[in-house]
């Protein structure tokens, strides 16, 4: 599985030298490190980013700085945390040839393989998170507890702290399973479990925000992120709850689809002999998925409910113009939500079938897995709030619930060998989408910016032009967000008014004709999902005179 992940990168144009959304930012960050030999968080970055920056920096310096090279140091990091999500399904007693099943629904999850071929934050977050996991229940899981597995835990749960805060989540995560199983008691050995688990990364986030704040400069987009908190209130996150409820449990029946086409024969058994409470926790879940379901129907939604990873037009952010058109159509879509929705009851069932028999259950591997799900839970609802009057959230958010899922999913259900050739089609439709879609991405950005450089050639500055936002961020971006300066740009994209107010997008790169504006150039680029030729336009607005 892991050398046909390797041999993805040999189909989709790893070293497109082409920002997907925010790698534009990371890479300046990376950029003034290898230059100015400092380290400073950008403007635009929320996250804490120190670990990742010193990631690529160790590609980038010898192989030098480019978004290609950087987007390898993403797909070695995937490969590491998938490594570490085959040795602790190991650990929970999955055989062999189920981890790599579940190795290959991960790394070849359309979310996943996506956000691989960027320099984004949040896969070399999750990577880090299931490292950090891994390391927590081989030192938990016998009786006579490894100090060393411990430590080592704390120390990359740390390193994920310095790439997203919401890292912290994770050893208290594991606190929590320890608490519910009670694994502090006596007190003495307690504090010293406590010492060992958090000590590590809570130290690093205190630090950390300590040289943000007074060394280094809080940035701009996190002291927004915080605004947002304080102006939504409890109201404000009180009503984002029920939705985030929906998309979660949606989504989950999302991440473990491969897997429950190979539960089908099982049907039969899976819910007998429930207890009466864990019946009723199937029977909540239940209600919740089709309660949820059915009102996001009525408001004409359906799966994907967050976009920007995987969408209605494919895979990847659009951030352009016109970007490219929609390639799931209504009927796709009503299947695609009724399958996320069935597998997400039937995931809900086969967890609470299989804790039930477990003696001690948060005193277990599976338990302290659980514990560290829950925290993603609640990490993904900070984030979430500067997106309460758009979709809710974003989809890159709920990754760190994708391989718990897969990976409690895989724990709960004993699937017969006869089965495998179902979970195996399923991951292989599942790779196929991801892998064209990841190459149409990138060959779609590429074609996006040959065009902006083409218009270059032609007299145009980029004062002058639009051409997404990656664009728009890389060549323009100049000053904090914020200021005085408004945007020259008439009823502005929002990557225009936050990235570039200084163009005046006389010319826009569009993957459409738009009415009224004059074509420059047209050039195309060949889709492999939309299987045929895609345009892409040069335009000038109408009221700005040639040449071009």
């Amino acid at each position: 599985m892991l050398l046909a992940y390797a041999a993805s990168a040999l189909v989709i144009p790893t070293l497109a030298n082409v920002a997907v959304t925010d790698d534009w930012v990371y890479y300046r960050t990376v950029e003034t490190l290898l230059v100015e030999h400092r380290l400073h968080i950008h403007d635009m970055s929320s996250a804490a980013l120190v670990f990742q920056v010193l990631w690529g920096a160790v590609f980038a310096a010898p192989f030098g700085l480019t978004f290609g090279v950087l987007r390898i140091s993403t797909l070695v990091m995937v490969g590491l945390g998938g490594l570490a999500l085959y040795a602790l399904a190991r650990d929970l007693g999955v055989s062999a040839h189920w981890s790599a099943v579940g190795l290959a629904a991960y790394l070849f999850h359309p979310l996943v393989l996506s956000l691989a071929y960027t320099f984004m934050t949040d896969p070399h977050y999750v990577s880090l998170m299931l490292i950090a996991t891994w390391l927590y229940v081989r030192g938990l899981r016998t009786a006579r507890r490894q100090r060393s597995y411990l430590i080592a835990g704390s120390v990359v749960a740390a390193c994920a702290v310095l790439v997203r805060q919401q890292a912290v989540l994770v050893p208290a995560g594991v606190v929590l399973a320890l608490l519910l199983g009670r694994q502090l008691s006596p007190p003495r050995r307690g504090f010293s479990l406590l010492v060992q688990v958090c000590a590590v990364p809570a130290l690093t986030s205190v630090a950390f925000s300590a040289w943000l704040r007074y060394v280094d400069g809080t940035p701009w987009a996190l002291r927004l992120f915080w605004k947002d908190i304080m102006v939504a209130g409890w109201s404000g996150v009180a009503g984002l709850m029920p939705r985030l409820a929906v998309i979660e449990s949606v989504y989950l029946g999302f991440f473990v689809l491969p897997i429950a086409l190979a539960m089908l024969p099982r049907l039969p058994w899976l819910g007998r002999g429930l207890a009466r409470w864990t019946g009723g926790v199937v029977l909540a879940w239940t209600g919740l998925v089709v309660v949820g379901t059915s009102v996001y129907w009525l408001k004409g939604m359906t799966m994907p409910y967050v976009w920007q990873f995987v969408t209605t037009t494919g895979i990847g952010p659009e951030d352009l113009i016109a970007a490219r058109p929609e390639l799931l159509d209504l009927p796709i879509r009503v299947g695609l939500t009724i399958a996320c929705g069935l597998t997400s009851i039937l995931l809900g069932l086969a967890l609470a079938q299989r804790i039930r028999l477990v003696h001690g259950f948060f005193a277990s591997g599976p338990g302290i897995l659980a514990g560290v799900a829950a925290g993603q839970v609640a990490g993904a609802v900070p984030a979430s709030i500067h997106f309460i009057g758009w979709g809710g959230t974003l989809d890159r958010y709920l990754l760190p619930l994708l391989p718990c899922a897969l990976l409690l999913l895989l724990w709960a259900v004993r699937i017969a060998r006869a089965a495998r050739p179902l979970a195996w089609l399923g991951v292989l439709a599942m790779a196929i989408f991801a892998i064209g879609g990841t190459r149409d991405h990138l060959v779609f950005l590429d074609s996006v910016w040959s065009l902006a450089r083409e218009a270059n050639q032609t007299g145009i500055p980029n004062t002058r032009l639009d051409a997404g936002a990656g664009w728009d961020g890389f060549q323009l971006y100049e000053r904090p967000p914020g200021s005085d300066n408004e945007s020259l740009t008439p009823n502005p994209p929002w990557w225009a008014q936050q990235y570039a107010p200084a163009t005046d997008s006389s010319y826009i790169v569009a993957g459409a004709a738009v009415p009224g504006y004059y074509v420059v150039l047209e050039r195309s680029y060949w889709s492999w999902l939309h299987r045929r030729a895609l345009p892409l336009y040069l335009l000038r607005r109408p009221d700005v005179a040639g040449p071009p």
